[in-house]
């Protein structure tokens, strides 16, 4: 006979409330570590992509900056050494680019000789490393934390070798970048109050710390330095800042300049271990104050009452549990090692639509989708092999309507009433987690494509336009020159060769204009399937003879406002392209118009939106049965001078992408390897909607 059976019915469910009150503690306790090591694993993904998207700009100011030294320094006045006119054209400079504090030139021996900056005296920059560099290397060249010598503010300063006709280095020129200015725009950049940006230089001093005040320039020279300094290009980690201070959650990332060997900054994203736990302790210590609290009355009454009254207690108690258990919102369930369901908690109607005895009996693979079923084997081999609890495992479950769900599921080995071996899963749904990361993602991408396309315009848009001066000027003094050369010069064939390449250039410098959306448009009411047929010879005549042409036009079509010029631009660059997707083999180049109202949730799926209003939109489909794109090459289709094309380089697809937002448009683009392509462009429909052809 056992001891329990000697117990009194009163002890008897004494015990037992202790028991049943184990079993949620348990519960809790796993929840608690579940949701600490989920939030971990969060503030770890987090600081990652903060650390990366972070470094990004850093890199895209770094890269602007690059740019604007390069072209400064080939300037012929800056070459000559002209210093009023240099002084003018920088003060010009600075106003476009307000993100630069000052943009100066100085001569080999550290004298500056022309500035943004009006001052009195000289000042010597013959110490600072970014000179010191950019002489030594003949390269573009970093600085570190400095307080500028004019402005008496913290600065970070880049260089660039300025060089004469015979390619002579004859000085330096510099563009200096407040830290204060560079803080502002981390901090419209970052969506997490609770991680600190911290941005140092190669020596660790702190040039930017997006939650404190005042530390620029103080050294950062301590443990977590060390690490950094010792480990790869990028990492995560957790360690602590000082001895008895709490944990810190950290990802940092090393940036180089092109063509050093050495990191010129380390960008480090952290949060604090301690807040991060905070709200699951929280829950957890409410959890147990409440657990522990109905503990003590189930005993108190058991202790008081009489026989009766115990056993009723002990009946209520389990009906509890039971009701706990079959109520939760977590999924519950039992598995053979085969993978077959032993049990299923009631709940499963709730949460996948079936009873449970529609799925015991069966193996868990028949309602896993099929993306997972072999990380599902893994992770159940694994139970089997090392008999400990397992956890963070990521599925969709198909619901009973059709739809998938995503769960995450933990599991422990356990017995089963027979003596055999089987394991006890615990399911929670987190589809609405995932659509939200889904879309946060979606975000974060669409902003940094808006951010390379702003960057990219303002740079193409504004030495288009500089360049199209240039190219008039050439065209015009060419064009005198003939008038007055007699036609049988020997220079009259050389100015045309001029002519006719400058024409080319402004030609080039009108796609640079297109693709930052500053073309001159010349607007009027269109009708895009009448467009299309007035094009049609010109389309026949410029694909492949082994290209078929189709054409599924919608009329009549409510009319745009769009720039006819700027319209055959695009349908000639979109089927130009189709008919060398298709190459030497046969294959269909197919043109669709049409009309379709879209909603903003519509807009937002669509690629390279800019925040478009809804209403109706006129679309432009041409699809080809060609090679089609893989994911880096359409992540690249419409950046400036890109090409797939083994001779050449141009502006196509990144005109036709400046046309379209000119003209407040959207692409939507589709594309497999092998599979053939599709642009669909959409063109808001004119406000008074006329009808051409009606």
């Amino acid at each position: 006979m056992n001891k329990f059976s000697t117990l009194s019915i009163r002890n008897k469910t004494i015990a037992l409330i202790i028991i049943m009150t184990i079993i949620p503690f348990g519960f809790m306790l796993y929840s608690l570590t579940t949701e600490r090591s989920r939030q971990v694993h969060e503030a770890i993904n987090e600081s990652a992509i903060h650390a990366e998207q972070t470094s990004k700009l850093i890199s895209q100011i770094t890269g602007s900056t690059e740019l604007l030294l390069n072209m400064l320094s080939r300037l012929p006045i800056v070459q000559a050494g002209d210093e009023k006119t240099v002084n003018s054209f920088l003060l010009d400079l600075v106003a476009q680019y307000p993100q630069f504090s000052s943009i100066f030139v100085v001569d080999k021996s550290g004298q500056r000789w022309a500035t943004t900056n009006q001052m009195t005296g000289t000042v010597s920059y013959s110490d600072r490393k970014y000179f010191k560099y950019a002489l030594s290397s003949g390269k573009f060249s970093s600085g570190e934390y400095a307080i500028g010598k004019v402005k008496k503010k913290p600065v970070f300063s880049f260089g660039l070798p300025v060089r004469d006709s015979s390619g002579a280095i004859t000085g330096v020129a510099v563009a200096t970048l407040e830290l204060s200015g560079i803080k502002e725009s981390l901090l419209k950049h970052s969506s997490e109050d609770r991680m600190s940006v911290i941005v140092m230089d190669h020596l660790g001093k702190i040039l930017i710390h997006s939650t404190r005040a005042l530390l620029e320039g103080a050294p950062e020279q301590d443990a977590v330095f060390r690490r950094i300094l010792q480990g790869p290009e990028a990492a995560t980690m957790e360690a602590e800042r000082e001895q008895g201070a709490s944990s810190r959650i950290m990802a940092y990332k090393k940036l180089y300049l092109p063509g050093e060997v050495s990191p010129y900054m380390y960008v480090l994203v952290e949060s604090d271990k301690k807040l991060l736990m905070a709200e699951p302790n929280r829950k957890f210590g409410l959890n147990l104050t409440i657990l522990l609290a109905a503990m003590l009355v189930s005993l108190f009454v058991a202790y008081r009452f009489s026989k009766r009254f115990v056993i009723d207690k002990v009946d209520e108690s389990e009906q509890r549990f039971r009701s706990f258990v079959e109520n939760t919102n977590d999924l519950i369930y039992t598995l053979s090692p085969a993978g077959i369901f032993t049990y299923v908690a009631p709940n499963v109607e709730s949460l996948l639509g079936y009873l449970p005895d529609e799925l015991i009996g069966k193996s868990f693979e028949l309602f896993i989708h099929h993306e997972e079923i072999r990380s599902c084997r893994i992770f159940l081999q694994r139970l089997i092999e090392t008999g400990t609890k397992q956890s963070g495992l990521e599925c969709r479950i198909l619901h009973k309507n059709g739809n998938w769900l995503w769960f995450i599921s933990n599991a422990s080995p356990v017995t089963d009433n027979t003596g055999c071996p089987a394991f006890l899963g615990i399911g929670r749904d987190i589809t609405e987690r995932k659509q939200v990361e889904e879309e946060r993602r979606s975000m974060e991408l669409q902003m940094q494509q808006a951010q390379k396309l702003e960057s990219l315009g303002v740079l193409a848009g504004g030495i288009a336009h500089d360049f199209n001066n240039i190219l008039m000027a050439i065209m015009g003094n060419a064009d005198l020159a003939l008038m007055r050369l007699n036609p049988e010069s020997p220079a009259v064939d050389n100015l045309k060769r001029i002519e006719q390449s400058a024409a080319r250039a402004a030609d080039l410098a009108k796609q640079m204009l297109a693709y930052s959306g500053k073309g001159k448009f010349v607007v009027e009411h269109l009708d895009m399937s009448r467009l299309v047929e007035e094009m049609l010879h010109m389309m026949e005549v410029s694909i492949s003879k082994k290209a078929e042409l189709r054409l599924n036009l919608t009329t009549p079509l409510p009319s745009v406002e769009a720039d006819a010029t700027q319209l055959r631009q695009i349908i000639m660059n979109l089927i130009i392209n189709a008919s060398e997707a298709i190459g030497e083999h046969s294959g269909v180049i197919a043109i669709k118009t049409g009309c379709m109202e879209c909603d903003r949730t519509y807009l937002q799926s669509i690629w390279l939106n800019e925040n478009l209003p809804a209403g109706l939109y006129i679309s432009l489909e041409v699809s080809d049965t060609g090679c089609g794109m893989d994911a880096d090459t359409l992540a690249k289709l419409f950046d400036p001078f890109f090409t797939t094309k083994f001779t050449g380089r141009g502006l196509g697809m990144a005109a036709v992408l400046g046309i379209v937002r000119g003209h407040k448009g959207a692409i939507r683009v589709y594309s497999e390897p092998g599979k053939g392509s599709s642009f669909n462009i959409l063109l808001p429909a004119s406000s008074d909607r006329m009808v051409f052809g009606a």
